[in-house]
């Protein structure tokens, strides 16, 4: 997320965007799978305990 936030406000040189505010729509999607993982990490590690 950080690498497409940076990217974004540099103005878009290094990735290849599609539409305007592509590296920004990018970061924030990053982010929030980043929360998701984060509101499921409970059941994440009951999940790996079960294997490991």
């Amino acid at each position: 997320a950080v690498r497409f936030l940076t990217d974004y406000l540099d103005g878009d040189v290094y990735y290849k965007i599609h539409h305007p505010n592509h590296n920004l729509d990018r970061a924030r999607a990053q982010m929030k799978l980043v929360k998701s993982m984060e509101e499921q990490y409970a059941e994440m590690q009951k999940i790996i305990r079960k294997i490991i």
